[in-house]
């Protein structure tokens, strides 16, 4: 009874931030751009608008007072005015600037300097006109003397949006890869029990290599090594591949430890009766140890969506990769960081739960638990 309380106050805790955090990615928006440039729709009074963004250094947050602006576009030096017929684009001739965000617009160059007075947040915005008389402008958020020490939980605030997303990367990542693996993993468990010795040690040659090296290096190889035998996959697409077939091999020998612990008896007893033996392993046994090993892939299904944060070091944005974009925006690593351990740690004990409550639902009076997984 003592222990009943805290467990249930966790319980309502986790599904409470559970069901937040699947309301805050089904109303996710898109993110920002996660460049030093702001992009702008395209002016009025022509075809394809003025393409320009706005980049600051130092980044926001730094204790100088002291920035350099340039307006510039993505891919190039400067800002590229509007598209004319012959597909040129005109000359930029004007720029203006707004350094304090009241609206009042100064003349100035494309490269400017400005020290600001106080402490505070200031929205500049610069405002170009090009040689048709076509204008747009971009604009960019400057937090101008905060401290390094302290915390501001704005950080996080600010780019939920980018938090949500990434979120929604790692889910995804984590439901394909446990899918796909599991019939995967099913034909290599069953194969590892074959009577057939040719089986057996393919999948031994199968399994071992992925259990006995780091996941780190099976992502590499897919995204960085393949690519010279001219099989050329994406960071997201290869990452995923990369985490479907490791977890495969760890489901694999789940699977046998499960239908191991499937009595003897089960299986003379469907050979009694007249079913062949492929009959009996798809009618009997897999169904009840399919049932038995929830709890280890329950525990496997938690540790693949632990293990999706190594797709960050390939350069995918899932909740790992967007908060380094955060903390290398804003200098400020603490907030990114424990807001992701917070999600992770929702999403986790928040499928322990749900797994909990189907394993018992779907238990097998008299018959033990299947095998568990090692740490990578």
């Amino acid at each position: 009874m003592l222990r009943s309380r805290p467990r249930g106050a966790w319980r309502v805790l986790s599904g409470a931030l559970f069901i937040a955090l699947v309301a805050g990615l089904a109303g996710a928006q898109e993110p920002e751009p996660t460049t030093n440039e702001t992009e702008r729709t395209p002016s009025p009074g022509s075809s394809s608008g003025i393409i320009l963004g706005l980049s600051v250094s130092p980044p926001s947050g730094n204790l100088s007072t002291n920035f350099q602006f340039l307006a510039r576009s993505t891919g190039t030096d400067a800002p590229q005015g509007s598209l004319q017929p012959d597909g040129t684009r005109a000359a930029i001739v004007l720029y203006e600037w707004d350094f304090e965000g009241d609206g009042e617009f100064v003349e100035g160059r494309r490269n400017m300097r400005h020290q600001f007075s106080e402490d505070g947040r200031y929205a500049v915005t610069v405002r170009v006109t090009d040689a048709t008389g076509a204008t747009a402008t971009a604009s960019r958020n400057v937090t101008v003397g905060e401290p390094r020490a302290g915390l501001r939980w704005d950080v996080v605030f600010d780019n939920q949006s980018l938090f949500l997303k990434g979120a929604q990367i790692t889910l995804m990542v984590s439901v394909i890869a446990i899918l796909a693996g599991l019939p995967l993993g099913v034909i290599v468990g069953l194969m590892r029990i074959a009577k057939l010795a040719p089986l057996r040690w393919i999948a031994a040659a199968y399994i071992e290599p992925l259990r006995g090296t780091p996941v780190i290096l099976q992502i590499f190889i897919v995204v960085f090594a393949l690519p010279q035998l001219g099989i050329t996959l994406g960071a997201l697409v290869g990452g995923t591949i990369a985490l479907t077939v490791n977890t495969s091999a760890y489901q694999a020998e789940i699977i046998r430890s499960g239908i191991a612990a499937i009595p003897s008896g089960q299986m003379e007893a469907a050979l009694g009766m007249g079913l062949t033996h492929m009959q009996a392993m798809r009618e009997v046994i897999l169904p009840q140890a399919l049932r038995l090993v929830i709890p280890p892939l329950t525990n496997e299904f938690i540790i693949l969506v632990k293990d999706t944060s190594l797709l960050s070091t390939i350069g995918v944005l899932e909740m790992m990769g967007y908060a380094r974009v955060i903390g290398n925006r804003s200098f400020r690593f603490f907030e990114p960081l424990i807001a992701v351990g917070v999600m992770y740690f929702v999403l986790t004990y928040s499928l322990s739960l749900l797994l909990q409550w189907t394993e018992r639902k779907l238990a097998i009076p008299g018959l033990g638990l299947g095998g568990q997984k090692g740490a990578h």
